[in-house]
């Protein structure tokens, strides 16, 4: 996963925080994203990407490597019974993490340059963003 991550980040030519201005963000595509995790702690595990843009989509869920709490899950509507995860009661397919990140980065070039704007920020979604793609804005 690293390395597939490294190949997509040398074919980026990302601006730092700090130069990216007004302009630059005018005349980028902007990526919205969101993701879901197993608890609402520093050592949850992301169990959802979302994303969004002005003509595209991508959602895909992630095995979760232990439980989801029952805070996140009144949350997010996600649960996990007898090794199936729920949204809202309805089933929904999971995939392993490597899997969704391959397809999330797929995703990603067909809207460079791009931004990517994680939404509901909180430190926690920005902390878990970070840690997957570097290239994070």
């Amino acid at each position: 996963m690293y390395q597939m991550l490294q190949r997509f980040q040398s074919r980026r030519n990302t601006p730092s925080a700090d130069k990216l201005d007004s302009k630059t963000l005018c005349s980028v595509k902007k990526i919205f994203c969101d993701i879901e995790t197993t608890s609402l702690h520093s050592d949850a595990d992301i169990i959802q990407i979302a994303a969004v843009s002005e003509s595209d989509s991508f959602d895909c869920y992630i095995i979760p490597p232990k439980a989801i709490s029952q805070s996140a899950s009144d949350i997010t509507g996600l649960n996990l019974y007898r090794n199936n995860m729920f949204y809202h009661g309805q089933r929904v397919n999971p995939y392993p993490l490597a899997n969704v990140l391959t397809l999330f980065v797929d995703f990603m070039p067909k809207h460079e340059p791009c931004v990517l704007i994680g939404t509901a920020s909180t430190y926690l979604t920005s902390q878990k963003l970070s840690e997957l793609f570097s290239f994070v804005i």
